[in-house]
């Protein structure tokens, strides 16, 4: 078995094994970190301890970066969402007060309509979260620089309370890299039972990252409310026309101002020698009869008043009007009994009557102007002519009749000459006639029953009156906005058309006689049924008379589909973006007046990047202090940074599971291949560990003549980083004793091959305290042959 130098103690070995690793350190009294690094020999060739030489830069552009990466995609995103907002926002309450076509309609306050698709808007909205929960690490690192701040004044003041314990410096840390699980780490250390006080150090990043934390699933839940809410509705888009350019509404046509029966004409037609001339009767025929390309003659009603109204046949939905016209109105009432109709036993033979010629009648009496049969068609409407005054009304087989009459009570009857005069306004009418009858219609007390033929038979007396009407019409509602009688211009030609040509007029009438009874339930429902169709029939039959008229106002109509926006959560998540990029702004503020440039050095290494490098490497080589590479963050505290093509650092990095807390060591090898691992054909491997966990052995893949020679190559090439010496670079234990022999029976088992050199690593448990904290532990270089 080879010899084996026992493991000793970093005071047994002195100069020797500091002349080693090329550098001398000494440990201060406490056995801490050692306070300076001088190479032993020349005193020329000083490496300065790095914590004091180097200085890591670059905190206003730390600040500034981390401030824009926190505020600036929160102002954007909420910038850009609220412009998609408001650019695309529509509304139909602008202007409503110059605005004639405005309604009372009620209005939605509570929500913005949008005309933008709901399911992108709502992406963008959402973008908000996503960026406040990717910029909680950076802002911790504006908080970082008043942590790094107040550690410093505390340190300086030498106060124990005010510096937090060896846990707690894990919690700063943890907490400062902005995660979730530090602050349940924190939280939990709260609970903790006799647990030391905590510093003010801790207090500030571990509320800070809960209040961001607290912001930021704030701004996630509003933005869930917001989702839920928003919705996709219909909505009408307005637009007001400033000029109107359609013809909607209907005036008198020149010719016919001022134009009566007095001047022996009226403007729809006139009396010439042969019969009557009626230019307009194919235009009044088509409106009547609703197959006119120019004219419609359409009912609306108002305050409990119907209407039928005239207007263009050929109208756009997707305008809203407000125009002038002309409308009746004709109102009924049932006169059955009023004209005591009744059904007769009547004898039309004149030598006498036997049972068998007698035959049922219907006479009827309303007064000497209105008197008559419905069964026999007899009496005035049906016997008069032009010498009395009165219409002449065709026979028909339900005893039809239709008589117009300047005055009530069926007074000063009209017929087709009336005596050179003008049509007063209102006029009345009188209509009745046999028909089929619904049951519920049939039972009611004015309709008179005739056994013999099966129908019932009905009388109604009506009031017309033609109105200069103003009316509006939105999303084809009809909405009256005022109306006046006309003068007697419209009622005269009315009449004069409807008394000529009664074949029209009486064939309109009476089908709505017959269709009327069969969808009324009551007499007065018939009779509402009769006036709304006879004030079509006058007002379609002085069509003639009128011309088109511009509409007042206009306004288009768009129907969209638009997103509903509620307000509440609207803003409340723009208030809690805004919040969130004042904040950035904020700690970037405090950042800057805590002395940036004094802290930066704290700052950086309060990371768990700065905590391995002050771990594995307290020190860095000579190369690397000497590097122009910037310095402005903590990666410029490893050696590997500053890697070129004259200096490399290819330190690996062991873990020893049984080593207490010291569970990292860095080592050199003399050379690794490309991959990484030493290569398995020279019979060489990694570092491995006996059963108890401790780490063995770690075989070089070359060989190394001897200590010494190790020791001198050290000394004359001091700038070289990896030297073959296996290096610790942070705190270590000695191994136990035991495992020299362990590694002895091993090496004597290994390869004849050739002599190898074993690199032994071995942490000496057995060790003072102070090497464990101030020294790097002792490193052994054996041959196979026992030569140390």
């Amino acid at each position: 078995m080879a010899s084996q130098e026992p493991v000793t103690s970093p005071a047994e070995h002195g100069d020797e094994s500091r002349n080693k690793r090329g550098v001398n350190e000494s440990v201060d009294e406490h056995g801490g970190r050692p306070a300076a690094s001088q190479p032993s020999g020349d005193s020329s060739n000083v490496l300065p301890n790095a914590l004091s030489a180097y200085d890591i830069g670059g905190s206003h552009r730390d600040i500034f970066w981390a401030l824009t990466c926190v505020s600036l995609p929160m102002l954007l995103v909420t910038g850009i969402f609220i412009g998609l907002v408001y650019a695309n926002r529509v509304s139909n309450s602008a202007d409503s007060a110059e605005n004639p076509l405005a309604t009372d309609l009620p209005n939605d306050s509570a929500a913005y309509y949008v005309n933008y698709s709901a399911p992108r808007l709502i992406t963008v909205s959402s973008w908000a979260s996503t960026v406040a929960s990717f910029t909680a690490t950076f802002l911790m690192v504006l908080i970082s620089y008043p942590v790094a701040k107040n550690y410093l004044r505390d340190s300086k003041a030498g106060s124990a309370e005010s510096l937090p314990t060896v846990y707690q410096l894990r919690l700063i840390i943890g907490v400062l890299g902005g995660g979730i699980g530090a602050l349940w780490s924190w939280l939990q250390y709260c609970s903790w039972r006799k647990r030391s006080k905590q510093s003010r150090v801790l207090w500030l990043p571990a509320l800070s990252l809960l209040g961001a934390t607290i912001l930021n699933f704030a701004i996630l839940a509003v933005d869930t409310w917001l989702h839920v809410t928003t919705s996709t509705v219909g909505f009408d888009a307005i637009s007001r026309v400033s000029r109107p350019t359609l013809s909607y509404g209907r005036g008198l046509l020149g010719e016919c101002y001022n134009r009566t029966w007095d001047s022996y004409e009226v403007c729809t037609g006139s009396a010439t020698a042969g019969g009557y001339q009626f230019p307009s009767l194919s235009e009044a025929t088509m409106t009547l009869t609703n197959f006119s390309t120019n004219n419609a003659v359409l009912p609306s009603s108002h305050s409990n008043k119907h209407f039928a109204y005239l207007t263009a046949a050929q109208r756009d939905t997707n305008v809203d009007y407000l125009a002038n016209t002309f409308a009746a109105s004709t109102e009924c009432t049932p006169a059955s009994k009023i004209c005591s109709l009744q059904v007769d036993q009547g004898c039309n033979s004149g030598g006498g009557c036997v049972g068998a010629n007698l035959q049922a009648g219907m006479p009827y009496d309303c007064g000497p102007a209105l008197y008559g049969d419905l069964m026999f068609n007899t009496g005035t409407p049906f016997n008069s002519g032009e010498t009395n005054g009165t219409s002449a009304t065709s026979n028909s087989s339900t005893g039809f009749f239709f008589q117009v009459f300047e005055k009530p009570s069926f007074l000063d009857p009209l017929g087709q000459s009336f005596g050179y005069k003008n049509i007063s306004n209102p006029f009345y009418s009188a209509l009745g006639g046999r028909v089929g009858a619904s049951n519920a219609l049939g039972a009611d007390p004015e309709a008179v029953y005739n056994g013999m033929t099966g129908d019932w038979g009905f009388i109604f007396s009506c009031k017309s009156t033609f109105y200069d009407m103003k009316y509006k019409v939105i999303n084809g509602t009809v909405m009256v906005e005022s109306y006046t009688p006309s003068n007697n211009t419209l009622p005269t030609n009315a009449v004069w058309t409807f008394g000529n040509y009664f074949a029209y007029t009486q064939n309109a009438l009476q089908s709505a006689f017959i269709s009327g009874a069969q969808q009324a339930n009551t007499s007065q429902d018939f009779a509402n049924f009769l006036g709304q169709r006879s004030s079509e029939t006058l007002l379609s039959m002085a069509v003639g008379a009128t011309a088109e008229s511009s509409n007042l106002a206009e306004q288009t109509r768009e129907r969209l589909l638009v997103t509903r926006l509620p307000k509440a959560p609207f803003f409340t998540l723009l208030g809690l973006n805004l919040l969130y990029a004042l904040l950035g702004i904020l700690l970037a503020v405090l950042a800057l007046a805590s002395q940036p440039r004094t802290t930066r050095n704290v700052q950086a290494r309060l990371s768990i990047g700065g905590l391995v490098a002050a771990l594995l490497e307290p020190h860095l080589p000579e190369h690397a202090l000497a590097s122009q590479k910037r310095n402005s963050g903590a990666e410029g505290a490893f050696a590997e940074y500053y890697n070129d093509d004259k200096h490399t650092d290819e330190g690996k990095v062991l873990v020893n599971p049984g080593a207490d807390n010291a569970a990292f060591e860095k080592i050199f090898f003399d050379t690794v291949s490309a991959n990484g691992h030493v290569p398995a054909e020279n019979g060489n491997r990694l570092p491995n560990h006996d059963a108890q966990g401790s780490l063995t052995e770690v075989q070089s893949e070359t060989v190394m003549a001897s200590s010494q020679e190790s020791h001198a190559s050290s000394r004359e090439q001091p700038e070289r980083s990896n030297s073959r010496m296996p290096t610790l670079n942070s705190p270590s234990q000695a191994a136990p004793n035991h495992l020299s022999e362990e590694r002895d029976s091993e090496t004597s088992t290994s390869s004849p091959q050739a002599p190898n050199t074993t690199t032994d690593i071995r942490p000496n448990h057995d060790a003072p305290a102070q090497s464990r904290h101030g020294e790097v532990s002792t490193v052994q270089a054996t041959t196979d042959d026992g030569i140390s």
